[in-house]
């Protein structure tokens, strides 16, 4: 691919109170997704509880079960456009809320979106339909961390799977 560039989509289980709650609402498997740009893997963008947030996975490592990184061959208008949706919901970071009914009515199969609101997968599976990396067959709001890892699995611009990227390297 020419001016080919790299999109990380990570998915991790964490051993705090919150994510093992998720982790068995969810179905087991992974509790959450984010996407990263930054090739030196510290850097990832996702939605957590409290909102947009800029993550570093590693400063968490001690509480990581278990991860995998699922890194995307891309073009550089698809990698320009990734940054740019990044750097529209950074300029707004406080203004993002967190979209917990989403999440628990995604997982019985309802669509729940609201303005402003995002959970993690749902966040990440928009970023990578509205850069045209990726076309899923359902609306971002159905996909939890395990479903989007599925259909992740299936992508053509699929480039490597790295197992437990974080007690490793994710680039």
């Amino acid at each position: 691919m020419e001016n080919k560039y790299t999109l990380s989509v990570l998915f991790v289980n964490y051993e705090d109170f919150w994510s093992k709650v998720v982790y068995y609402v969810l179905g087991k498997g992974y509790s959450h997704a984010s996407i990263g740009v930054d090739e030196n893997e510290e850097v990832y963008y996702s939605f957590n509880f409290k909102g947009f947030r800029r993550e570093k996975p590693r400063k968490h490592e001690d509480i990581v079960s278990k991860s995998i990184c699922y890194k995307l061959s891309v073009s550089k208008e698809e990698y320009d456009k990734v940054v740019q949706m990044i750097e529209e919901f950074q300029s707004r970071r406080f203004e993002w809320k967190y979209n917990l009914v989403g999440l628990l009515l995604s997982r019985i199969h309802i669509k729940h979106q609201k303005k402003d609101h995002y959970f993690c997968s749902e966040f990440v599976a928009e970023m990578l339909e509205k850069a045209k990396v990726a076309r899923f067959e359902k609306n971002a709001a159905h996909y939890l961390p395990n479903r989007l890892e599925q259909e992740i699995q299936k992508l053509k611009n699929l480039e490597q799977i790295i197992l437990n990227p974080i007690q490793g390297s994710c680039y």
